[in-house]
This record gives structure tokens, C-alpha cells and sequence, in this order.
């Protein structure tokens, strides 16, 4: 009779399971199946906890953009990983809803009431946690004709205590809503409203009062997704030499001027991991990185130059390609838009890797979802549904 096979310990297993890279969530869910000891270790909190210092940054798990070739209000969740919405939407489609920024396991969506002319009458927001699935609306805002919104945990403005933002999803939510008056450039104001969501459903929440700036607002007619650097929110406005910077501890509002040579319109705002503010530019086939330290005012440095044609395929350049989007986590990564698809650029290791097949007739914004998910964290079977397993 064979001897009985040997029995791993729970802590030798632990020490595997951690290890599983964060970017194909499926794996843990395939152990979590294998056996009853296995699916409780890794349901344990302190297995999450274990995991989610040891990969220290949360993976992309997809991105969001509204209404590729579709030209209609909706949002398309595109997976760069195993998970999936658990919601079976077709396509991962969130009809009538823009995406207005996404940041800390966060999703903001965004929603406007339009009069017979055309002009805003209302915006509607809702915070939405793709894992759980959990969404929850914000009070609506009057209509303003040009506008953009971020979402993040509250702790970054220093509401909710520290927080390192690797398993925050569900706590208190703050929002930044920044607009102006009309449509006359000239005349206009530029202001901020900001939403302070807490855990507890009891507490009655609303928007603050609008904060209006002393700057004129210049060109504000798109605003493309922001970049939290320290306690402060950057927009960047590609039709204007500005950068709107709102302070989220002291509620003032700045402009931080773009650099001179600039005037191209594909570009992008994220904040790197030494806290630096980083303006990534195409131009022709170029790529080419702007920093500005924090807090200095020594202003624009040309960082460093990328030849995109050495990354991307020649089906890639029958047009110039449009950077979309940067993830806003100090990974270095960027979306850039070609005739042959969607394709990200990771900085640091210098890959390109296309997420998308779809070529679009327009560019648009392009938000990453980065954030962990284990299969505690909604309970066990949940994930096996959310998961390409």
C-alpha cells in the first residue's frame, strides 16, 4: 500500500497563493475551487491583507471609455485581465452614462440633462464600484456648460484618516466637480463644488457650496482625465495653456501654466511615483514626457523623448496617434489611440501591448481601472462569476 501523500501546511500554501499575480484574478479563484482548506485561507482577511502588501500596487484590470464608435451616451468597460463585471451587461456596456474619472477602486460616472439648445440643464453622478457592483447617486447639480469631475478616496484630502488607497472601495468617497458660469470666455468664472460621501448611509450628504476662482477659466471646452498629485487635483485643459490645480486640503484654486512649446491637443496629466507632474505629448510619431517637481517653480523640463515607431506596429500610422489617458497611480502607463487599435506604453519597462483591437473614427478619453480583486472580497462564489475563469 502507497504511504499517503504528504499534506502542504496551511502557511507553505499561503506562500504560494501570494504570489499569483494580481493582473489574472482567475487564478486565485481556480485554488479557491480546488479544495475547502484552500477557499478558506484565501477568503481569510488576513490572507487579503498579506496579498495586497506583498504586490504593493493594484493591477489594471480594465479600462473605461465612452461610446467608442457609437456616438451616444454610454460607457464600455473593456478587461485587460480575468475579471469581468459581475453584472452581465452586453458588452460591458452602461447605457446613458459617460465616465468622468476613475481612481482609488472608484468608477465616476456621468450623466447630463440637455435643453432644446443644446446646454446643460442638470449633471447626475454616480460612484461605481465594478467588483461588487455597487453603485450609489449623488445629488444632481445645476447645469453648467463646461465641466469635469474626479473621484477619490477621501483620505487623500486628510477627511478620512491615512490610507495607502490598495482596499478602500467602499469607504468615504470625495468628489470635485470643477465648472464655469456660461459660455462666454471673456466673462466666465471658473468654479469647484466638491461631494464628500461617509461609510454610513445615515449621514446626510450634499455638495459644497461653489468655490468660484479669481483666474478666468480661458478655454475650458474638454477637460481630460485628472491626476492627483499629494493633496492636490490637476485638470488639464487641451484647448488653453492652462492646468487647473485645486487644493484639497487648504480649497484653493490655481492655474499651473503649460509648457511654452506645447500646443498640441493629444496629451495627457499623471503623476509619477517621486511626485512629479508628468504632461505626456504626441506629436507625429514622437512621444515626449513634460515634468514639473512639486511645489517648485522652476517650471516645464523635457524629460525624455519616445520613438513610438520602434513600440507600435506600421498598421499604427496612417494617422498620427492621440494619447488618451495615464493611469494615475505612479505606474507610468498611457493609452494611445491608432488606426490599428488601442495600445498601452508602459513607460518603464518600455512595452507596448494593444488592449483594444477597435480602430475609432473620434479619440476618446480613456480611464484605467486599477484595483485588487481576491475572492474574499465579496464572498466566494461572486468572484467565480465575475472572473473569466
Amino acid at each position: 500500500m502507497a504511504p499517503p501523500s504528504p499534506v502542504l501546511l496551511d502557511e507553505m500554501v499561503e506562500e504560494i497563493l501570494i504570489r499569483f499575480p494580481p493582473a489574472d484574478p482567475a487564478r486565485l479563484v481556480h485554488a479557491a475551487l480546488a479544495c475547502k482548506s484552500w477557499r478558506r485561507l484565501i477568503s481569510r482577511r488576513r490572507f487579503r491583507r498579506r496579498y495586497l502588501a506583498f504586490h504593493h500596487t493594484a493591477p489594471m484590470l480594465g479600462f473605461l471609455c465612452n461610446g467608442i464608435g457609437w456616438g451616444q451616451s454610454e460607457t464600455r468597460f473593456v478587461p485587460t485581465s480575468s475579471f469581468r463585471p459581475p453584472r452581465p451587461h452586453a458588452d460591458h456596456i452602461l447605457r446613458d452614462w459617460d465616465v468622468a474619472d476613475a481612481r482609488h477602486g472608484r468608477i465616476l460616472l456621468h450623466n447630463r440633462s440637455l435643453d432644446r439648445r443644446g446646454d446643460p440643464v442638470k449633471h447626475e453622478f454616480m460612484v461605481w464600484d465594478p467588483i461588487t457592483d455597487e453603485r450609489r447617486a449623488l445629488p444632481s447639480l445645476p447645469g453648467s456648460t463646461k465641466s469635469g469631475a474626479a473621484v477619490l478616496c477621501a483620505a487623500a484630502a486628510g477627511n478620512s484618516g491615512s490610507c495607502d488607497h490598495r482596499d478602500c472601495r467602499g469607504g468615504p468617497t470625495l468628489v470635485v466637480f470643477v465648472g464655469t458660469t456660461g459660455r462666454d470666455v471673456t466673462r466666465d468664472r471658473c468654479f469647484v463644488r466638491v461631494y464628500y460621501s461617509s461609510s454610513s448611509s445615515s449621514e446626510e450628504e450634499s455638495w459644497s457650496q461653489p468655490m468660484y476662482s479669481a483666474v478666468p477659466p480661458a478655454n475650458l471646452d474638454k477637460i481630460v482625465p485628472s491626476a492627483l498629485l499629494g493633496k492636490e487635483i490637476h485638470f488639464v485643459f487641451p484647448y488653453s495653456k492652462t492646468i487647473f490645480k485645486y487644493n484639497l486640503e487648504t480649497r484653493e484654486m490655481s492655474r499651473v501654466p503649460r509648457p511654452s512649446a506645447l500646443s498640441n491637443k493629444s496629451i495627457a496629466l499623471m503623476a509619477t511615483e517621486d511626485g512629479r507632474l508628468e504632461l505626456t505629448v504626441v506629436k507625429r510619431c514622437r512621444l515626449s514626457l513634460w515634468s514639473r517637481e512639486d511645489g517648485t517653480t522652476a517650471g516645464w523640463a523635457l524629460r525624455r523623448v519616445v520613438e513610438l515607431v520602434k513600440l507600435l506596429p506600421n498598421a499604427a500610422f496612417t494617422t498620427t496617434p492621440y494619447v488618451v489617458g495615464a493611469a494615475d497611480d505612479g505606474t507610468c502607463i498611457i493609452f494611445l489611440q491608432t488606426d490599428d487599435g488601442t495600445f498601452t506604453i508602459n513607460l518603464k519597462s518600455g512595452q507596448a501591448t494593444k488592449v483594444c483591437p477597435d480602430a475609432c473614427l473620434f479619440p476618446c478619453d480613456i480611464f484605467a481601472y486599477m484595483s485588487f480583486c481576491t475572492p474574499g472580497t465579496i464572498g466566494l462564489l461572486s468572484p467565480y462569476y465575475a472572473l473569466s475563469v
